[in-house]
C-alpha cells in the first residue's frame, strides 16, 4: 500500500489488535497474526487515530483432519489427531460436548485424552480465531464386551466373576428386578460383582462410564436364599429408640449389628415378617447400615439409614425455622449451611462458628410471620419448645436466649448447660426440649402464646465464648 510507515497500529478481525512491527515501510506493513485474530478487514491505525480498512478480509486458516487412530476409541485413553494447522488448536470436543485434554500439539499431530464421558460422534476442533473444524468420520467408543460369567447360578450377597474385555470401563453392574450390585474389584479383563438382595434372574447389564449399556447374551440364574430381604424401614433413628423392620425371612436372624460392630441386645416383636429391634445407645451417628446375620452365617445389609440424638419432626406445621423456607429476617452473626457431613437429611441448617462476645443475635423474626403460636394459645402447659442443635466444639460461657416478645409481656429462656460443668458439646446432633411454661417475663410465664406478636429467635448473651454450632427444626410440640 500506501503511507504504511504512518501505522501505529493493526486491528483485525475479532478485535485483537498489534503495535509491534516486524517492518514497517511506506509500502510495506509486516505484522504477527495473533493467535485469537479472526477472519475480517484490518484496521490501520495512524497517530492521528484515523482508521484505514483494508479493501479485502483477511480469512484465517482452519486445521484439517486427516485421521484419527484408533478408531474406535477407549474413553480415558488417548487418541492420535493427524492432519494440518493442528498447532491452532485450542480445544477438542468429543461426543457429548465433552472436551478432551489436549496432551501433545504439533502442526500435524495432536495426542488427546477421552473424556471417561464421551459419547461416539464426530471430533471437533476449535481454534481461538472463533473457528472449528469437525472429522468427517465418527469416532465410534469401544463398549465393554461379556465373554463369560460364573458361577451362572448363585445367591444374593454372593459374589460372581466376569471376563471379557474393557470391563475397566464398567461403573454399574443392573442385575434383574433393577437392582444394582457392588462391584469388589475391576480389569480390563476382569470383573467382580456382588450381587444385592432382592436380585431376579435374568440377563444383567454392564453400564459403562459414559453411559453405554451392554446386556449379557445368558442368564444368571438366582437360588433361593435364607438371606432376609428387608422392604421397609426408617430412614433415621436415635440410640435407644425401637424402631420396626418388615421384611421376608426376618426370623432366621441370630446378630442385628449396627454401626460400628455394635451388636443390639434389646428386641420387641421377631417374626418372619416384622423386626422390632432398639437402637443401640453407642451406636455411631450419622448415615450408616445395619448388618444382618443369619444361623448360616449369610449376612445382608439393610437401606442407609441416619442415626443421629433427635426428635422425629411430630407436626411439621409448628416448625417455625428450618432454614429452608422458614429462614431468618435478621441477626448479627452465622447462615445458612449444607454440608452433607453436618446435615441431619440433606437440607440446609443454621450455622455460627465465631468467638462471640456480649449480644450477638442468631436468627429472628416477629409479626407472627409463619409464627404458629395461635395453634397453641392458652394451652401452654401441654406444648413445648424443640430445636435440634450440634455444638462441634466446647462452649464455655455466656447463655443461648431464647425470645418470646409480645402484648403480654417480653418472655425469655436462657439455655446454658455449660454453666454447670464450665464446657459443654454434644455427641453430633440432639433434640433440646424446653416446656413453654419456662419461659417468663420478670418472673412471670407466658399465659397466651397468641399473644406473641414481636420478636421471636435466640440470640448468644452474657459472657464470652467460642460458638461453632447448628441449628434446625425450631419447633413447638404437644406433649
Amino acid at each position: 500500500g500506501e503511507d504504511l510507515d504512518l501505522a501505529q497500529k493493526v486491528v483485525f478481525g475479532g478485535g485483537s489488535s498489534v503495535d509491534q512491527f516486524v517492518s514497517r515501510e511506506a509500502g510495506k506493513l509486516v505484522v504477527a497474526v495473533p493467535a485469537d485474530a479472526q477472519d475480517g478487514k484490518l484496521g490501520l491505525i495512524a497517530a492521528s487515530q484515523v482508521q484505514t480498512e483494508s479493501a479485502v478480509s483477511l480469512v484465517m486458516v482452519v486445521p484439517a483432519i486427516a485421521d484419527i487412530n484408533p478408531n474406535p476409541a477407549k474413553n480415558g485413553g488417548t487418541v492420535t489427531i493427524t492432519g494440518t494447522d493442528l498447532d491452532l488448536v485450542t480445544s477438542v470436543v468429543f461426543g457429548g460436548g465433552k472436551n478432551g485434554e489436549i496432551q501433545n500439539a504439533s502442526a500435524t499431530e495432536l495426542t488427546v485424552k477421552v473424556p471417561d464421558d464421551a459419547t461416539a460422534a464426530a471430533v471437533t476442533l476449535n481454534t481461538a480465531a472463533n473457528k472449528s473444524v469437525a472429522s468427517t468420520a465418527v469416532l465410534g467408543l469401544v463398549k465393554p464386551v461379556i465373554e463369560s460369567f460364573s458361577p451362572m447360578e448363585t445367591q444374593a450377597n454372593k459374589d460372581i466373576t466376569i471376563t471379557g474385555t474393557d470391563l475397566d470401563l464398567v461403573v454399574k453392574v443392573i442385575f434383574g428386578g433393577d437392582k444394582e450390585g457392588t462391584i469388589v474389584s475391576a480389569s480390563a479383563t476382569e470383573l467382580t460383582v456382588t450381587v444385592p438382595p432382592g436380585t431376579l434372574s435374568g440377563a444383567f447389564t454392564l453400564v459403562a462410564r459414559n453411559g453405554d449399556m451392554t446386556v449379557s447374551t445368558q442368564e444368571l440364574t438366582i437360588l433361593a436364599s435364607n438371606v432376609p430381604i428387608i422392604l421397609s424401614m426408617p430412614t433415621q433413628a436415635k440410640p435407644g429408640e425401637m424402631i420396626t423392620i418388615e421384611g421376608e425371612k426376618l426370623d432366621l436372624l441370630t446378630d442385628v449389628i449396627f454401626p460400628v460392630g455394635i451388636k443390639a441386645t434389646m428386641f420387641g416383636i421377631k417374626t418372619a415378617t416384622i423386626l422390632q429391634v432398639v437402637v443401640p445407645p453407642d451406636v455411631q451417628k450419622g448415615i450408616g447400615v445395619i448388618t444382618f446375620v443369619t444361623s448360616e452365617n449369610e449376612t445382608t445389609t439393610s437401606p442407609p439409614i441416619n442415626f443421629q440424638g433427635v426428635d422425629v419432626v411430630a407436626d411439621p406445621t409448628l416448625v417455625f425455622f428450618n432454614f429452608d423456607n422458614l429462614n431468618r429476617w435478621w441477626g448479627d452473626t452465622g447462615d445458612n449451611e449444607n454440608d452433607p457431613d453436618l446435615s441431619l437429611d440433606g437440607s440446609n441448617y443454621f450455622r455460627v462458628n465465631g468467638s462471640l462476645s456480649g449480644w450477638t443475635g442468631f436468627f429472628w423474626r416477629n409479626g407472627k410471620n409463619e409464627f404458629p403460636a395461635d395453634v397453641i394459645g392458652t394451652n401452654v402447659s401441654s406444648y413445648v419448645l424443640k430445636f435440634d442443635v450440634n455444638i462441634l466444639e466446647p462452649i464455655t460461657g455466656g447463655e443461648f436466649a431464647w425470645r418470646f416478645k409480645g402484648s403480654s409481656g417480653d418472655f425469655w429462656y436462657y439455655w446454658k448447660p455449660w454453666e454447670a460443668t464450665g464446657s459443654y458439646m454434644t455427641p453430633g446432633w440432639i433434640t433440646v426440649t424446653i416446656p413453654l411454661t419456662a419461659f417468663s417475663a420478670g418472673g412471670a410465664p407466658i399465659t397466651d402464646m397468641s399473644t406473641i406478636n414481636e420478636d421471636f429467635g435466640v440470640a448468644f448473651n452474657s459472657g464470652s465464648s467460642t460458638v461453632n454450632a447448628c441449628f434446625d427444626n425450631v419447633r413447638f410440640e404437644l406433649q
